[in-house]
Order: structure tokens, then C-alpha cells, then sequence
């Protein structure tokens, strides 16, 4: 299997390096590739090269803009150009929400894990999300009941921290 763990800043990397261990241990053979750091590569995960990690959050400044349109143009181009199995999306829905369009529109099955908290702020994203995410992956206990509801499809596997 083909899989593609994208993440968007530090604690994305800690999350996609755990969640890459635990997919070795079910399936040795599994293909790991990723737009992550350290610990996803420390884990096995290959990294795709070229992709700048980002590290932002809140307000940004104008010199971290075109780091982030380069970021965005490269992993468009990843998720297009190879025939993924699967795209994990880790946390981060200010960049991720895009890149499940993308991987959507290129009829890539879409995994989101840490899905955003849509019950504490723009509920509305429930929506989108069972159009575009094949399966989401919640870590709070009374997250699981709030997206079957809306129709997605979901497993809760606790907090990993």
C-alpha cells in the first residue's frame, strides 16, 4: 500500500511519526511517504524533498506567505503526480481542507486524522468534510457520535499523547 502522511508543523510531525509506526507494525510492507519533519522521518517515513516545513501558526508575517504558496504548489503537485493509495491528512485544516479537494478531485481515498474540532468552531465544515474525507479519525471520546450523525465516517482511537 501507497500512503501519503501530510502534516503542517511540529506537533503534525509528532502525530504522523506515531501514526507511521503503528501502520509498519500492521503492514511491514507498507509504502511511507511524506510532507513532515524529523520525527516522521525517524519513524521510516520517506520524505518527499523540496517541501519546506512550515511552522506557523496564528498571524504570520509577509516572508512566511511565499514559503506557504511554495509549500501548497508543491504538495499539489505530489498528490497529482503519484497513485496514492491513501492521503493522511494530520490536523492542520488551514492548509489540509485544501489538499482533500485536491486529492478528492484526483480520486485519491482520504484519511483524515486529528480531524478539526468542527464542534467548537465553524460547524458548517461538517459538511465539506463528508464530501470530501473518506474517513476521519477523532481523538476525543464524544467526537465519534458528532460525525456519524453528519453522515462520516469515523473511528476514535483516543489521544495519543
Amino acid at each position: 500500500m501507497k500512503i501519503l502522511i501530510v502534516t503542517g508543523e511540529a506537533s503534525g510531525d509528532l502525530h504522523g511519526a506515531h501514526l507511521a509506526k503503528a501502520i509498519m507494525t500492521l503492514d511491514p510492507t507498507a509504502q511511507l511517504v511524506g510532507i513532515g519533519g524529523s520525527g516522521m522521518r525517524a519513524a521510516g517515513v520517506s520524505l518527499v524533498p523540496g517541501v519546506p516545513q512550515l511552522d506557523v501558526m496564528g498571524l504570520i508575517g509577509l516572508s512566511a506567505i511565499q514559503a506557504i504558496f511554495q509549500r501548497v504548489r508543491a504538495i499539489r503537485r505530489v498528490l497529482k503526480a503519484e497513485a496514492w493509495d491513501l492521503v493522511v491528512l494530520i490536523d492542520n485544516p488551514g492548509l489540509n481542507f485544501h489538499f482533500a479537494r485536491v486529492a478528492k478531485a484526483a480520486g485519491r481515498r482520504v484519511l483524515y486524522y486529528i480531524a478539526p474540532q468542527v464542534w467548537a468552531w465553524r460547524p458548517g465544515r461538517m459538511k465539506w468534510i463528508q464530501r470530501r474525507v473518506d474517513h476521519v479519525v477523532v481523538i476525543l471520546p464524544f467526537e465519534p457520535e458528532l460525525y456519524r450523525r453528519a453522515g462520516v465516517r469515523c473511528t476514535f482511537v483516543g489521544h495519543p499523547l
